[in-house]
Order: C-alpha cells, then sequence, then structure tokens
C-alpha cells in the first residue's frame, strides 16, 4: 500500500509546474474580475477544471491498479482507455474554457 501513495505522490509532485500555472491563472482571474467578469468566470473555470483534472487523475490512476489486481487484462485495458479518454476529455474543456476566456470579447473602457 505504502508503493501506491508513494507513486501517487511522484506523479501529483511532478505537476507541481502545472498546478502552480493553474493556480497562477485562478489568482490572476480574481484580479481581473472587475476589468471582465464574463470573461474571467470563464478562464477561472477552465483553470479549475484543469486543476482538479490533474490532481484527481494520480489518485484515480492509482486506485483503479489496486483494484484491478488480478483481472483480466482485457478488462483491465478497457477501464484504462476509458480513464484516459475521460481525463483528456477533462482537460480538453479546460483548455478550451481557458482560450474562450483569454479570447472573448472585452467592452471597450
Amino acid at each position: 500500500m505504502s508503493d501506491q501513495i508513494g507513486n501517487t505522490l511522484f506523479m501529483i509532485a511532478r505537476q507541481l509546474p502545472e498546478f502552480s500555472v493553474y493556480v497562477v491563472g485562478i489568482v490572476l482571474s480574481i484580479v481581473f474580475w472587475r476589468r471582465a467578469a464574463l470573461a474571467m468566470s470563464i478562464a477561472m473555470g477552465g483553470f479549475i477544471v484543469l486543476l482538479v483534472t490533474d490532481l484527481t487523475y494520480p489518485i484515480l490512476w492509482q486506485g483503479v491498479i489496486v483494484s484491478m489486481e488480478g483481472a483480466p487484462p482485457e478488462r483491465t485495458a478497457t477501464i484504462f482507455q476509458g480513464l484516459g479518454f475521460l481525463f483528456s476529455a477533462a482537460n480538453a474543456l479546460g483548455t478550451a474554457l481557458v482560450a474562450a476566456g483569454v479570447f472573448l470579447e472585452r467592452r471597450s473602457a
């Protein structure tokens, strides 16, 4: 069990640079909220999706590895493919929200 915890923590630690970008994005969205509330709320939503996705992925990945121990390889492969697709879709959604927030038309001051 401690190997799984260590692996999970290592997977999370490798993503610290990404996490810092997401947190900075959330903070900047809050700072510039008054200037463009709609754009910043969309961008912040994207950063939150990306942060939550990248935090939960290693935990679920290790959980599936532990729970699927002894399962047929075909079933394990199917579950990992499904997980990969779901997290890829979540990352695409988060990135699309950030891009939409960045390129959203703002009213002129």
